[in-house]
């Protein structure tokens, strides 16, 4: 088996070397006494490169081998040379300060393995501790200007308030929950004149009064006019809003029954942030579903609740929903690619985290994004982003150029949606990564795959049969063309029997003997596979009122789950299946 090699050339060279003497430089700062805050915020990355973007957006999708990926790892090598300095100036007595010992913890755990975006992360907190005086990484403050940077990165790499540019923020309210419409709108698709008081009824796509596409014209005179020219985007808008209409509230519904994610205890909102507190990751002590139906009563709002439901939702629904997609877009567009990137403008992010501590874990505003970016057969570029309600994003379809230098800080990859990978392959790859990785719990993310791909299975196979019954026959881009109420009539009979297929299976698998999740001996997450299994667990399983008393004694806990499982005459290949 070959090896990949990279080569460093050019300015990855020269950051090669500079990295070589930072390393050494941050030793030695160590031994010279420097306080341990000014060796880390001198030798971590430059926030003017826009680091992170460089070391995760990339690494989030295998960058190895890719263009930049040896400016990544040499990036992340610089970070972690940095904090050796950090570390190595604390234990030897350095001055340090309340900031120091903030991220003390987290930069001994990442110097000896962990994750290096653990320390990005306590970077962004310690940032939001500053308030909103960090802005201008201009400044010679080492420290001000990294914290600006990683705080500006959590807040949603909003434009008004860029670390990375000169500009001043502003000082009035920026809404980033619509796209904006610019002149475009008010200008007759016709003559060209402003002003246009009339819009093509055929193709206007609104969401609570806001357009989203609108033809505009002077009168009924430009849009006769017009109208063979407009014909065809006409029909191909027509398709678009009712497909993705359509398959946004299936989306909705599938997310509310067959949802994977830990029980949450509490949704709020402040005005940067939905926040999200998930209870104690209680994982196969209570004898829970492998998958179940959200908590949305546990939401301040609907608006909250979607946002936390969708959080990094968006790759899941793309290979679950795959068969799905390809059925209602055939025929309707021309070509169909899947579009990965660092997302810029959210209006809203969620943080989120377990029990609650005043430290929350997570931010989906440093996360990639996934959206489908669609060329109709008349070659407008349409995104479909289904999930963007995660960062306050109104629109589900929207013109593309006005998506992608609104919404996206910068393109990952791009590919045929035809290429990405199915649930079958999707499945295979887990199975591998615990077969030859020693990743724990890999057949229970298998198994929620197994299950999601049932639920879309059965799905097609209900839609399709909607549609030999209804009385217009006809392909399915040729009956989202149909006339209102024909339409209408159309999407009731889809939706309730989607509704029912999704509601329905959600029912059985929560009174189901199967697919319960347990700890093994080693207190690897399993799932149960029969009765028999189902009915030995019982008798171990918490209460939530007896694993709530217990969830904050790790040890406590795991003496008194193994002395249940003994009791109950659970054999330590229990958990072994065929």
């Amino acid at each position: 088996m070959g090896s990949r090699v990279h080569v460093l050339e050019g300015g990855d060279l020269a950051r090669f070397l500079d990295f070589m003497g930072g390393s050494s430089r941050a030793q030695k700062m160590a031994e010279d006494g420097v306080a341990a805050s000014v060796i880390l915020f001198s030798c971590l990355p430059d926030p003017k490169d826009d680091p992170y973007l460089v070391m995760y957006a990339a690494q989030d999708n295998d960058a190895a081998g890719q263009p930049g990926a040896s400016r990544c790892m040499m990036l992340q090598s610089e970070l972690l040379a940095a904090l050796k300095g950090f570390v190595k100036a604390i234990d030897r007595g350095n001055p340090t300060d309340s900031d120091a010992k903030f991220l003390e913890q987290t930069a001994r755990e990442v110097s000896m393995g962990q994750p290096p975006k653990d320390f990005v992360l306590a970077l962004a907190r310690l940032g939001m501790k500053m308030g909103d005086s960090l802005t201008d990484v201009s400044s010679d403050d080492k420290k001000a200007q990294h914290l600006a940077y990683y705080r500006w990165l959590v807040l949603g790499r909003k434009d008004e308030n860029s670390p990375l540019k000169d500009a001043k923020p502003t000082t009035a309210p920026v809404s980033h929950a619509y796209l904006p419409t610019g002149n475009a709108h008010r200008t007759c698709a016709n003559c060209g004149k402003d002003g246009a008081t009339q819009a093509c009824t055929g193709c206007l796509v609104q969401h609570d009064g806001h357009a989203i596409f609108r033809t505009g014209y002077c009168g009924k005179a430009c849009q006769a006019a017009d109208w063979k020219s407009h014909k065809s985007d006409c029909r191909d808008l027509m398709r678009l809003e009712r497909a993705t209409s359509l398959l946004q509230e299936i989306i909705v519904c599938f997310l509310k029954n067959v949802y994977g994610g830990d029980d949450i205890s509490e949704i709020s909102e402040t005005k940067d942030f939905v926040v999200a507190r998930y209870k104690s990751k209680n994982t196969g002590y209570t004898g829970e579903p492998v998958l179940h139906s959200f908590p949305m009563v546990a939401a301040s709002s609907t608006e909250a609740g979607l946002a936390t439901m969708m959080t990094m939702e968006c790759d899941n629904i793309m290979t679950t929903f795959k068969d799905v997609f390809d059925m209602f877009f055939s025929g309707a567009v021309k070509s169909i690619k899947i579009v990965n990137f660092a997302p810029k403008n959210m209006e809203r992010p969620v943080k989120s985290g377990y029990g609650d501590g005043e430290v929350l874990e997570s931010f989906n505003s440093i996360h990639n994004h996934t959206v489908l970016l669609l060329t109709t057969t008349g070659g407008l570029d349409i995104a479909f982003d289904p999930t963007g309600a995660q960062f306050g994003w109104k629109e589900t379809i929207t013109p593309w150029k006005v998506y992608s230098e609104q919404r996206v800080h910068r393109v990952v990859t791009v590919q045929p949606f035809k290429d990405i990978q199915s649930t079958k392959q999707l499945k295979e790859f887990y199975k591998l990564q615990g077969a030859f990785m020693g990743v724990a719990g890999t057949d229970v993310v298998c198994r929620e795959v197994e299950k999601e791909a049932k639920v879309t299975e059965d799905l097609i196979v209900k839609i399709k049969s909607s549609l030999r019954e209804f009385p217009n026959q006809g392909e399915f881009n040729e009956l989202l063309l149909l006339d209102g109420k024909a339409f209408s009539d159309l999407r009731r009979l889809i939706m309730t029997r989607a509704k029912t297929v999704i509601v329905r299976t959600a029912s059985e698998w929560d009174s189901s003997p199967l697919d319960r999740l347990y700890r093994d001996h080693h207190l690897v997450t399993q799932y149960t596979t029969s009765q028999e299994q189902y009915d030995k667990l019982k008798k171990v399983w918490f209460s939530k009122e007896q694993y709530e008393r217990l969830q904050n004694n790790p040890a406590e806990l795991k003496l008194q789950w193994l002395k249940r499982l003994r009791q109950a005459g659970i054999p330590t290949g229990f958990s072994q299946r065929s």
